[in-house]
C-alpha cells in the first residue's frame, strides 16, 4: 500500500472535495452554454431560411411581374410601330416623292444614306445588294416622315436604346442618328437573313405578333441586346420589320437589378437555356463573364448570337449550372444550391410575354450575417468566461493550496513536536513541554503523553532511588562485614 505524508494527504483531500466539483460544475455550465448557443443559432437560422424561402418566393414572382410588364409596354411599343408603318404603306405611293433631297446621297456601290439634317433625324442606310427594285431613294426619303414617331418611342421608355424599321430590300431607317453608319454596315448587308428580321416572317411567325430575340451582337454598333420585333405586312406582302431593341446592358441595370436587403443576383433564360442576360456577381459562379460592350473590328454581316459557354443546358462541367437546368426542366420554383463557399437560395418564374425565365438568386450567407456575426459574439463572451474562470481558478487553487497548507501545518506542527518528544523520551527520559494546538483532538494526545511522560519520569525517579537505597544498604552491609572479620582476627 503507498503511503503519503499526512501533508500530502491533506492536500489531495481538499482539491478531490472542493476543486474537482467546482471545475465540473463550470465545465458543465460552459458545456451548456455553448451548446444552447449553438442550438438557438442553428434554430433561428434555420427558422430565418424558411421564412425568407417564403418572402423571396413572392419577391421573386412579384419581379417577374414587374419584369413580363415592361416586356408588354415594349412589345405594345413595337406592337404600334407596327401599325404605324402599315399605315404608312398602306398609304405609300413612289411617285408622290417628287423632291430628291440633298442630305440623301447614292455612293459609286450603289449604297444610299443620309446626313443629319437636324436634331431628331434619323439615320438611313440602304445596302447595295438588292439595286434591282426601283424607286430605292425615293422610298428612303419617304421613310423620313416616321423620325418624328421613332424619337417619341425612344423618349417615352428608358429602356429602349434604338428603334428601326427593316425592308424586305434591305432598306434600314434607325433612331437614334447613327453617324458612322456607312462604315458600321456592310455595303452588301442583307437585311432579311439575320435573326432580327427572319424571326418576324411569315414561316418564323405564322400569326404575325411581336416575338422577342434571344441575345445576339447588334451590326449598328451597340453592342450585345435583344429586341422586340413585328412584321409589317401590305395586305399578304411583307414590307419589312420593325423592332425594338433593349442592350443586354440595360437589361441588367434597368430590369434585372433587384434591390433586396441581402445580397442576391439575377438572369434570364430563355427556353432553350440560353443566358440572356445576368447580374455581374454572377459571372465567378458560372465561370463565364457576361457580354454587354464589344469592340467592332469589322462590319457584322451574319447574325452572332452569345457562344455556347452561355446555354445553361450544356454546361455540364458546373454545378451550379446543372441545378439551374434541373429547376427549369422540372420547372421547381424554388430550391438551394451549396458548394464549398457558396450558397444560394434561388426561385425562378416564368415570363408569360417572352416564355423565359426569371431566375433570383439569393445569397444565404449574407443572408445569415447577422446571425452568424452574433453567434461570435456571444462565442467571444463564453470564451471570455471561460479565460476569466480559468484565471479564477488559478488564483483560487494557489488560495487554496496555501489554505491546506496552513490547516496542515496546524495539524502537523504540534505532531512534529510529538515526534521530537518520542526521540528525546527514548534516548533519555525527560520532561518535554509541547505547546498546545487549537484542535481539541491533539492537544487531548498531547496532555496524554505529558501525563504519560510524567508518570514515567516518576517511576524512573522510584526506580533510581530505590536502586540507590539497595545499592547503600548492600554497600552499608558489606562495610560492616567486613568490620566484623577485621575485628574478629583481631582478637
Amino acid at each position: 500500500m503507498k503511503q503519503n505524508t499526512l501533508s500530502k494527504l491533506l492536500k489531495k483531500e481538499y482539491l478531490k472535495s472542493i476543486i474537482l466539483p467546482l471545475l465540473l460544475i463550470e465545465v458543465m455550465l460552459l458545456l451548456a452554454y455553448f451548446w444552447s448557443n449553438a442550438y438557438v443559432n442553428e434554430t433561428s437560422k434555420h427558422a430565418l431560411i424558411e421564412e425568407t424561402k417564403i418572402h423571396i418566393k413572392e419577391i421573386s414572382k412579384r419581379s417577374a411581374t414587374l419584369i413580363n410588364n415592361e416586356f408588354k409596354t415594349l412589345s405594345n411599343l413595337t406592337m404600334l410601330m407596327q401599325k404605324q408603318h402599315e399605315a404608312f404603306f398602306e398609304n405609300y405611293n413612289p411617285l408622290h416623292v417628287k423632291e430628291i433631297k440633298p442630305t440623301y446621297r447614292m455612293l459609286k456601290d450603289g449604297v444610299i444614306a443620309n446626313t443629319e439634317t437636324n436634331e431628331n433625324s434619323c439615320s438611313l442606310f440602304f445596302s447595295n445588294v438588292k439595286q434591282t427594285n426601283s424607286y430605292r431613294m425615293e422610298k428612303a426619303i419617304a421613310t423620313e416622315v416616321l423620325d418624328s414617331f421613332y424619337n417619341a418611342l425612344i423618349q417615352s421608355n428608358e429602356n429602349i436604346a434604338q428603334v428601326y424599321f427593316n425592308s424586305h430590300d434591305s432598306m434600314n431607317r434607325l433612331c437614334p442618328f447613327m453617324p458612322d453608319a456607312l462604315s458600321q454596315y456592310p455595303h452588301n448587308m442583307d437585311i432579311p437573313t439575320y435573326n432580327f428580321y427572319y424571326l418576324a416572317d411569315t414561316k418564323h411567325n405564322p400569326l404575325k405578333t411581336v416575338i422577342w430575340t434571344d441575345a445576339y451582337l447588334d451590326p449598328a454598333g451597340q453592342g450585345w441586346m435583344i429586341s422586340a420585333i413585328a412584321p409589317v405586312y401590305k395586305g399578304d406582302f411583307l414590307e419589312g420589320v420593325v423592332g425594338v431593341d433593349v442592350t443586354i446592358d440595360q437589361l441588367i441595370r434597368n430590369i434585372l437589378t433587384i434591390k433586396l436587403p441581402y445580397a442576391s443576383m439575377a438572369m434570364l433564360v430563355d427556353e432553350n437555356g440560353h443566358i440572356l442576360g445576368m447580374s455581374e456577381a454572377l459571372e465567378p459562379h458560372l465561370g463565364i463573364k457576361e457580354l454587354t460592350s464589344h469592340t467592332y473590328h469589322a462590319p457584322i454581316e451574319a447574325t452572332i448570337s452569345k457562344p455556347q459557354d452561355f446555354n445553361l443546358f450544356t454546361h455540364k462541367d458546373n454545378a451550379l449550372a446543372r441545378l439551374l437546368t434541373q429547376m427549369i426542366e422540372t420547372n421547381n420554383d424554388i430550391s438551394e444550391f451549396g458548394e464549398a463557399q457558396t450558397h444560394f437560395i434561388i426561385t425562378q418564374n416564368a415570363i408569360a410575354q417572352t416564355k423565359w425565365k426569371f431566375i433570383l438568386l439569393l445569397d444565404k450567407d449574407d443572408l445569415l450575417a447577422n446571425s452568424a456575426t452574433l453567434k461570435e459574439k456571444t462565442d467571444t463572451i463564453g470564451y471570455i468566461a471561460l479565460g476569466f474562470m480559468a484565471l479564477f481558478y488559478l488564483i483560487f487553487l494557489f488560495v487554496l493550496l496555501k489554505r491546506a497548507q496552513t490547516f496542515s501545518n496546524e495539524i502537523l506542527m504540534p505532531l512534529y513536536e510529538l515526534i521530537e518528544a518520542t526521540k528525546i523520551l527514548k534516548n533519555k527520559l525527560a520532561i518535554h513541554t509541547i505547546q498546545h494546538s487549537n484542535i481539541i483532538e491533539i492537544n487531548t494526545l498531547l496532555d496524554n503523553f505529558t501525563a504519560m511522560t510524567h508518570e514515567l519520569q516518576e517511576l524512573y525517579d522510584s526506580m533510581e532511588r530505590k536502586i540507590k537505597e539497595g545499592v547503600t544498604q548492600k554497600m552499608e552491609a558489606q562495610k560492616n562485614d567486613d568490620l566484623s572479620i577485621t575485628f574478629g582476627t583481631n582478637g
